[in-house]
């Protein structure tokens, strides 16, 4: 049963005790179709990723070192894809007058 709370009966005072339904608060799990905005806010998909990047989509996903979650879709942290730009950064030098 989806969204049933979850009963347990006390042995010894034979009462009923319902416990609070777990919330993503304190267990952050991806369910199957249940997708909360706490998660959508903190992964972005491969499309979302790449338009953040302003990259293509065939680009990001040949980036071999790039860390992602394994699905369907590929889920990214924005502060993964924001390492990763630092780490290949380019500063050109100055040159010395």
């Amino acid at each position: 049963m989806i969204g049933a709370i979850p009963r347990e009966m006390n042995r010894k005072a034979n009462i009923l005790i319902e416990k609070p339904a777990p919330t993503l608060d304190k267990a952050p799990a991806l369910v199957a179709g249940d997708v909360s905005l706490n998660i959508q806010s903190y992964y972005m998909t491969t499309k979302e990723a790449a338009k953040y990047m302003r990259k293509s989509v065939s680009w990001l996903v040949k980036q071999a070192d790039m860390p992602y979650l394994k699905g369907c879709p590929n889920l990214y942290k924005k502060a993964d894809l924001d390492a990763w730009f630092e780490r290949h950064k380019f500063i050109p030098r100055l040159k010395a007058a």
